[in-house]
Protein backbone atom coordinates (compact mmCIF):
# COMPACT_ATOMS: atom_id res chain seq x y z
CA UNK A 1 0.00 0.00 0.00
CA UNK A 2 2.59 2.18 0.81
CA UNK A 3 4.65 1.69 -2.49
CA UNK A 4 1.40 2.26 -4.45
CA UNK A 5 0.82 5.22 -3.38
CA UNK A 6 4.08 7.23 -2.47
CA UNK A 7 5.95 9.35 -3.33
CA UNK A 8 3.65 10.03 -6.57
CA UNK A 9 0.71 11.36 -4.39
CA UNK A 10 3.02 13.59 -3.08
CA UNK A 11 5.69 15.07 -5.34
CA UNK A 12 5.59 17.41 -7.35
CA UNK A 13 3.84 16.67 -10.48
CA UNK A 14 4.49 13.36 -9.51
CA UNK A 15 7.68 13.13 -11.90
CA UNK A 16 8.81 9.84 -12.81
CA UNK A 17 12.42 10.78 -11.90
CA UNK A 18 11.36 11.38 -8.86
CA UNK A 19 9.20 8.74 -8.15
CA UNK A 20 12.15 6.17 -9.15
CA UNK A 21 14.63 8.48 -6.85
CA UNK A 22 12.40 8.08 -3.91
CA UNK A 23 10.98 4.17 -4.06
CA UNK A 24 15.60 3.87 -5.05
CA UNK A 25 16.62 5.38 -1.62
CA UNK A 26 13.49 4.34 0.29
CA UNK A 27 14.08 0.29 -0.77
CA UNK A 28 17.78 0.64 0.33
CA UNK A 29 17.48 2.15 3.32
CA UNK A 30 14.76 -1.11 3.64
CA UNK A 31 16.96 -3.45 2.67
CA UNK A 32 19.89 -2.57 5.31
CA UNK A 33 16.97 -3.24 8.52
CA UNK A 34 13.70 -4.06 6.97
CA UNK A 35 12.25 -4.65 10.19
CA UNK A 36 12.60 -1.24 11.85
CA UNK A 37 12.15 0.43 8.45
CA UNK A 38 9.48 -1.67 7.40
CA UNK A 39 7.10 -0.68 10.19
CA UNK A 40 7.35 2.93 9.42
CA UNK A 41 6.17 2.47 6.31
CA UNK A 42 3.67 -0.24 7.01
CA UNK A 43 2.10 2.35 9.45
CA UNK A 44 1.78 4.80 6.70
CA UNK A 45 -0.57 1.99 4.40
CA UNK A 46 -2.21 1.39 7.03
CA UNK A 47 -3.48 4.63 7.97
CA UNK A 48 -4.12 4.97 3.96
CA UNK A 49 -6.53 2.01 4.78
CA UNK A 50 -7.77 3.28 7.24
CA UNK A 51 -8.70 6.77 5.90
CA UNK A 52 -10.45 4.03 3.31
CA UNK A 53 -12.63 2.35 5.43
CA UNK A 54 -11.08 -0.39 6.83
CA UNK A 55 -11.85 -1.03 10.48
CA UNK A 56 -8.66 -2.94 11.45
CA UNK A 57 -6.10 -0.71 9.79
CA UNK A 58 -5.80 1.88 12.37
CA UNK A 59 -5.19 -0.43 15.04
CA UNK A 60 -2.03 -2.01 13.39
CA UNK A 61 -0.68 1.30 12.12
CA UNK A 62 -0.70 2.37 15.70
CA UNK A 63 1.07 -0.67 16.59
CA UNK A 64 3.75 -0.14 13.76
CA UNK A 65 3.88 3.43 14.95
CA UNK A 66 4.57 2.32 18.70
CA UNK A 67 7.24 -0.14 17.62
CA UNK A 68 9.19 2.38 15.64
CA UNK A 69 9.06 5.04 18.50
CA UNK A 70 10.58 2.43 20.75
CA UNK A 71 13.06 1.93 17.82
CA UNK A 72 13.61 5.65 17.39
CA UNK A 73 14.19 5.95 21.14
CA UNK A 74 16.87 2.57 21.50
CA UNK A 75 18.54 3.67 18.52
CA UNK A 76 22.27 2.95 18.94
CA UNK A 77 23.71 0.70 16.07
CA UNK A 78 21.31 2.22 13.98
CA UNK A 79 22.21 4.46 11.23
CA UNK A 80 21.38 7.76 10.31
CA UNK A 81 19.73 6.73 7.01
CA UNK A 82 17.29 4.33 9.12
CA UNK A 83 16.54 6.89 11.86
CA UNK A 84 15.91 9.66 9.91
CA UNK A 85 13.90 7.49 7.44
CA UNK A 86 11.16 5.90 10.32
CA UNK A 87 10.89 9.87 11.89
CA UNK A 88 10.03 10.38 8.23
CA UNK A 89 7.73 7.65 8.36
CA UNK A 90 6.14 9.24 11.69
CA UNK A 91 5.77 12.44 10.39
CA UNK A 92 3.78 11.46 7.30
CA UNK A 93 1.59 9.00 9.46
CA UNK A 94 0.57 11.89 11.22
CA UNK A 95 0.62 14.16 8.01
CA UNK A 96 -2.58 11.75 6.78
CA UNK A 97 -4.50 10.29 9.78
CA UNK A 98 -7.51 11.78 9.73
CA UNK A 99 -8.05 11.03 13.41
CA UNK A 100 -5.37 13.15 14.57
CA UNK A 101 -6.31 16.18 17.08
CA UNK A 102 -4.55 19.35 16.90
CA UNK A 103 -3.45 19.33 20.75
CA UNK A 104 -2.16 15.81 19.86
CA UNK A 105 0.21 16.94 17.40
CA UNK A 106 3.88 15.46 17.87
CA UNK A 107 5.57 17.24 14.26
CA UNK A 108 7.96 19.21 16.85
CA UNK A 109 8.98 17.00 19.21
CA UNK A 110 9.71 14.68 15.76
CA UNK A 111 11.91 17.40 14.57
CA UNK A 112 13.24 17.79 17.73
CA UNK A 113 14.49 13.99 17.76
CA UNK A 114 15.74 14.15 13.94
CA UNK A 115 18.17 17.69 14.62
CA UNK A 116 19.45 16.19 17.87
CA UNK A 117 20.60 13.13 15.93
CA UNK A 118 21.99 14.46 12.95
CA UNK A 119 23.64 17.51 15.18
CA UNK A 120 24.92 14.50 17.08
CA UNK A 121 26.40 12.47 13.83
CA UNK A 122 28.36 15.74 12.23
CA UNK A 123 29.54 16.41 16.10
CA UNK A 124 31.65 13.30 15.63
CA UNK A 125 33.40 14.41 12.64
CA UNK A 126 31.33 11.89 10.36
CA UNK A 127 29.89 12.71 6.58
CA UNK A 128 26.58 12.76 5.64
CA UNK A 129 25.83 10.40 2.78
CA UNK A 130 23.38 11.23 -0.13
CA UNK A 131 21.08 8.85 1.08
CA UNK A 132 21.15 10.96 4.62
CA UNK A 133 20.82 13.95 3.09
CA UNK A 134 17.76 12.82 0.97
CA UNK A 135 15.67 11.80 3.71
CA UNK A 136 16.98 14.75 6.16
CA UNK A 137 15.66 17.55 3.07
CA UNK A 138 12.16 16.12 3.41
CA UNK A 139 12.68 16.83 7.28
CA UNK A 140 14.24 19.91 7.01
CA UNK A 141 11.44 21.69 4.22
CA UNK A 142 8.54 20.35 6.97
CA UNK A 143 11.10 21.77 10.02
CA UNK A 144 11.39 25.35 7.58
CA UNK A 145 7.87 26.00 7.00
CA UNK A 146 6.65 24.57 11.15
CA UNK A 147 9.75 27.51 12.17
CA UNK A 148 7.79 30.28 10.18
CA UNK A 149 4.19 28.98 11.90
CA UNK A 150 5.98 29.51 15.41
CA UNK A 151 8.04 32.41 14.53
CA UNK A 152 11.27 30.51 15.95
CA UNK A 153 14.84 29.81 14.54
CA UNK A 154 14.53 26.23 12.22
CA UNK A 155 15.60 22.82 14.11
CA UNK A 156 17.43 21.72 11.09
CA UNK A 157 20.07 24.32 9.53
CA UNK A 158 19.94 24.55 5.61
CA UNK A 159 24.07 24.24 5.92
CA UNK A 160 23.14 20.36 6.89
CA UNK A 161 21.72 19.73 3.99
CA UNK A 162 22.42 22.01 1.66
CA UNK A 163 25.45 21.30 -1.15
CA UNK A 164 26.44 22.41 -4.46
CA UNK A 165 24.53 20.08 -6.16
CA UNK A 166 21.91 21.95 -4.92
CA UNK A 167 21.88 24.90 -6.96
CA UNK A 168 21.56 22.46 -10.24
CA UNK A 169 19.23 20.33 -9.11
CA UNK A 170 15.77 20.14 -7.76
CA UNK A 171 14.07 18.12 -4.66
CA UNK A 172 11.13 16.22 -4.62
CA UNK A 173 8.99 18.17 -1.94
CA UNK A 174 11.42 21.47 -2.32
CA UNK A 175 11.21 21.67 -6.15
CA UNK A 176 13.99 24.58 -7.11
CA UNK A 177 13.75 26.50 -4.12
CA UNK A 178 16.47 24.77 -2.26
CA UNK A 179 18.60 27.74 -2.64
CA UNK A 180 16.02 30.23 -1.52
CA UNK A 181 15.97 27.95 1.77
CA UNK A 182 19.05 30.05 3.69
CA UNK A 183 17.41 33.10 2.69
CA UNK A 184 13.97 31.52 4.15
CA UNK A 185 16.10 30.79 7.23
CA UNK A 186 17.13 34.34 7.70
CA UNK A 187 14.11 35.30 7.99
CA UNK A 188 12.84 32.79 10.98
CA UNK A 189 15.61 34.28 12.57
CA UNK A 190 14.85 37.51 11.95
CA UNK A 191 11.43 36.16 13.17
CA UNK A 192 12.34 35.16 16.95
CA UNK A 193 14.53 37.86 17.44
CA UNK A 194 11.65 40.24 16.55
CA UNK A 195 9.12 38.31 18.90
CA UNK A 196 12.02 38.23 21.14
CA UNK A 197 12.36 42.36 21.05
CA UNK A 198 8.89 42.95 21.63
CA UNK A 199 8.39 40.49 24.53
CA UNK A 200 11.48 42.23 26.29
CA UNK A 201 10.63 45.71 25.70
CA UNK A 202 7.08 44.99 27.24
CA UNK A 203 9.06 43.07 30.10
CA UNK A 204 10.93 47.04 30.28
CA UNK A 205 8.56 49.05 29.95
CA UNK A 206 6.40 47.39 32.78
CA UNK A 207 9.49 47.44 35.07
CA UNK A 208 9.82 51.39 33.89
CA UNK A 209 13.68 51.15 33.71
CA UNK A 210 14.28 50.64 30.30
CA UNK A 211 13.00 52.77 26.72
CA UNK A 212 11.83 50.87 24.02
CA UNK A 213 15.17 51.73 22.23
CA UNK A 214 17.17 50.48 24.95
CA UNK A 215 19.43 46.76 24.10
CA UNK A 216 18.29 44.72 26.95
CA UNK A 217 20.63 41.30 26.42
CA UNK A 218 23.18 41.16 23.89
CA UNK A 219 21.18 38.74 21.43
CA UNK A 220 18.00 40.83 21.12
CA UNK A 221 18.93 43.87 18.24
CA UNK A 222 17.46 47.10 18.47
CA UNK A 223 14.58 48.50 16.19
CA UNK A 224 17.13 50.04 13.36
CA UNK A 225 19.10 47.35 13.78
CA UNK A 226 15.80 44.99 13.15
CA UNK A 227 14.62 46.87 10.26
CA UNK A 228 17.94 47.02 8.64
CA UNK A 229 18.16 43.67 8.46
CA UNK A 230 14.70 42.88 7.33
CA UNK A 231 15.43 45.31 3.88
CA UNK A 232 18.37 43.45 3.18
CA UNK A 233 16.49 40.18 3.58
CA UNK A 234 13.67 41.75 1.65
CA UNK A 235 16.13 42.69 -0.99
CA UNK A 236 17.89 39.41 -1.72
CA UNK A 237 14.49 37.71 -1.67
CA UNK A 238 13.42 40.43 -4.37
CA UNK A 239 16.54 39.77 -6.19
CA UNK A 240 16.47 35.81 -5.92
CA UNK A 241 16.08 33.65 -9.08
CA UNK A 242 15.33 29.76 -9.00
CA UNK A 243 18.48 28.02 -10.90
CA UNK A 244 18.28 26.89 -13.98
CA UNK A 245 17.70 22.85 -14.19
CA UNK A 246 19.40 21.41 -17.04
CA UNK A 247 17.62 18.28 -17.22
CA UNK A 248 13.92 19.81 -17.33
CA UNK A 249 12.22 20.73 -20.40
CA UNK A 250 10.13 23.93 -20.79
CA UNK A 251 6.86 22.36 -19.54
CA UNK A 252 8.85 20.46 -16.70
CA UNK A 253 10.35 23.80 -16.16
CA UNK A 254 7.22 26.33 -15.65
CA UNK A 255 5.87 24.12 -13.07
CA UNK A 256 8.83 24.22 -10.70
CA UNK A 257 9.72 28.23 -11.58
CA UNK A 258 5.87 29.24 -10.39
CA UNK A 259 5.82 27.16 -7.78
CA UNK A 260 9.46 28.55 -6.87
CA UNK A 261 7.57 32.02 -7.36
CA UNK A 262 4.69 31.11 -4.59
CA UNK A 263 7.78 30.86 -2.24
CA UNK A 264 9.38 33.92 -3.28
CA UNK A 265 6.42 36.09 -2.82
CA UNK A 266 5.30 33.88 -0.18
CA UNK A 267 8.65 35.02 1.66
CA UNK A 268 7.88 38.39 1.36
CA UNK A 269 4.44 38.49 2.48
CA UNK A 270 5.31 36.90 5.59
CA UNK A 271 8.37 39.60 5.84
CA UNK A 272 5.81 42.65 5.10
CA UNK A 273 3.51 40.99 8.29
CA UNK A 274 6.66 40.78 10.40
CA UNK A 275 6.81 44.52 10.02
CA UNK A 276 3.39 45.85 9.50
CA UNK A 277 1.13 43.48 11.55
CA UNK A 278 -2.37 42.61 10.14
CA UNK A 279 -4.67 45.70 11.18
CA UNK A 280 -2.25 47.69 11.49
CA UNK A 281 -3.11 50.48 8.76
CA UNK A 282 -5.15 49.95 5.23
CA UNK A 283 -2.36 50.97 3.14
CA UNK A 284 -0.21 48.15 4.65
CA UNK A 285 -2.95 45.75 4.31
CA UNK A 286 -3.67 46.62 1.09
CA UNK A 287 -0.11 46.04 0.12
CA UNK A 288 -0.35 42.39 1.53
CA UNK A 289 -3.07 41.85 -0.21
CA UNK A 290 -1.23 43.14 -3.41
CA UNK A 291 1.44 40.60 -2.64
CA UNK A 292 -1.61 37.39 -1.86
CA UNK A 293 -3.19 38.16 -5.43
CA UNK A 294 0.72 37.83 -6.95
CA UNK A 295 0.59 34.70 -5.30
CA UNK A 296 -2.63 33.45 -6.77
CA UNK A 297 -1.84 34.64 -10.23
CA UNK A 298 1.40 32.02 -10.21
CA UNK A 299 -1.11 28.85 -9.32
CA UNK A 300 -0.71 26.40 -12.03
CA UNK A 301 -3.87 25.09 -13.50
CA UNK A 302 -3.09 22.20 -12.75
CA UNK A 303 -4.30 21.39 -8.80
CA UNK A 304 -1.28 18.55 -8.22
CA UNK A 305 1.51 20.90 -9.10
CA UNK A 306 0.14 23.10 -6.14
CA UNK A 307 -0.43 21.11 -3.54
CA UNK A 308 3.52 21.41 -2.25
CA UNK A 309 3.02 25.08 -2.26
CA UNK A 310 0.63 24.91 0.57
CA UNK A 311 2.47 27.68 2.37
CA UNK A 312 2.64 30.67 0.84
CA UNK A 313 -1.07 29.83 -0.64
CA UNK A 314 -2.19 30.05 3.03
CA UNK A 315 -0.25 32.96 3.99
CA UNK A 316 -2.15 34.55 0.78
CA UNK A 317 -5.70 33.15 1.84
CA UNK A 318 -5.30 35.30 5.55
CA UNK A 319 -5.10 38.42 3.83
CA UNK A 320 -8.87 37.32 1.64
CA UNK A 321 -11.79 40.13 3.15
CA UNK A 322 -14.00 40.26 -0.02
CA UNK A 323 -16.40 37.03 -0.36
CA UNK A 324 -15.21 35.86 -4.01
CA UNK A 325 -11.62 36.14 -2.53
CA UNK A 326 -12.47 33.75 -0.09
CA UNK A 327 -14.48 30.83 -2.64
CA UNK A 328 -11.31 31.35 -4.64
CA UNK A 329 -9.48 30.25 -1.44
CA UNK A 330 -11.40 27.63 -0.11
CA UNK A 331 -11.62 26.41 -4.05
CA UNK A 332 -7.89 26.05 -4.07
CA UNK A 333 -7.64 24.19 -0.89
CA UNK A 334 -10.25 21.86 -1.80
CA UNK A 335 -8.23 21.25 -5.16
CA UNK A 336 -4.82 20.51 -3.58
CA UNK A 337 -7.07 18.02 -0.99
CA UNK A 338 -8.42 16.15 -3.60
CA UNK A 339 -5.31 15.80 -5.14
CA UNK A 340 -2.92 15.57 -2.46
CA UNK A 341 -5.08 13.52 0.41
CA UNK A 342 -3.27 15.21 3.07
CA UNK A 343 -5.15 15.72 6.32
CA UNK A 344 -2.98 18.85 7.38
CA UNK A 345 -4.21 20.66 4.33
CA UNK A 346 -7.97 20.48 5.56
CA UNK A 347 -6.69 21.63 9.01
CA UNK A 348 -5.05 24.52 7.57
CA UNK A 349 -8.09 25.16 5.88
CA UNK A 350 -10.24 25.03 8.74
CA UNK A 351 -7.68 27.08 10.73
CA UNK A 352 -7.85 30.06 7.85
CA UNK A 353 -11.71 29.85 7.52
CA UNK A 354 -12.41 29.34 11.57
CA UNK A 355 -9.78 31.16 13.21
CA UNK A 356 -8.16 34.12 10.83
CA UNK A 357 -11.36 35.06 8.66
CA UNK A 358 -13.76 33.88 11.97
CA UNK A 359 -11.64 36.64 13.97
CA UNK A 360 -11.27 39.51 11.25
CA UNK A 361 -15.64 38.96 10.60
CA UNK A 362 -15.73 39.41 14.30
CA UNK A 363 -13.81 43.02 14.72
CA UNK A 364 -11.08 40.44 16.51
CA UNK A 365 -7.52 40.86 16.02
CA UNK A 366 -7.08 38.37 12.95
CA UNK A 367 -3.30 38.29 12.96
CA UNK A 368 -2.57 34.94 12.05
CA UNK A 369 0.66 35.08 14.03
CA UNK A 370 -1.08 35.81 17.35
CA UNK A 371 -3.55 33.02 16.08
CA UNK A 372 -1.41 30.62 15.66
CA UNK A 373 -0.07 30.53 19.47
CA UNK A 374 -3.80 30.65 20.46
CA UNK A 375 -4.75 27.79 18.62
CA UNK A 376 -1.67 25.60 18.82
CA UNK A 377 -1.55 22.89 16.27
CA UNK A 378 -4.25 24.19 14.19
CA UNK A 379 -1.72 25.57 11.31
CA UNK A 380 0.15 23.12 9.63
CA UNK A 381 0.85 24.32 5.99
CA UNK A 382 3.03 21.37 4.85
Amino acid sequence: MYFSRHPAELVIGSEPVFIHEMNTYVLGVLQSDVEAVGDGLSAIGQTYLHNQGSQTSLALALNSRMKTLTRIRKSGGLKIEQVTSMILALVSMELIDTDYRPSESSLQALHSAAAAMINHFLATGLTLSPTAKYMIRALAREDIIMALVRQKRPLIQTSVWLDKECGTSADRFMGSTMTLMPLIEEVCVLAEDLQQFHCTRRTSMDAQYLSMYDLVEDNVASPSLLQSRAASLRARISAWHPPLIPAFSGPASRKFLLHASMYRLGALLYLHRLLHPHGSSKHQDDQALIIAYDIFAHLSTEARDNRLALFPIFLATCEFEKEEDRSMGVQVFDEIYGSRNTFSTLVTKNFVLNRVWGARDEGRDWGWMGLVERWKGECVPI
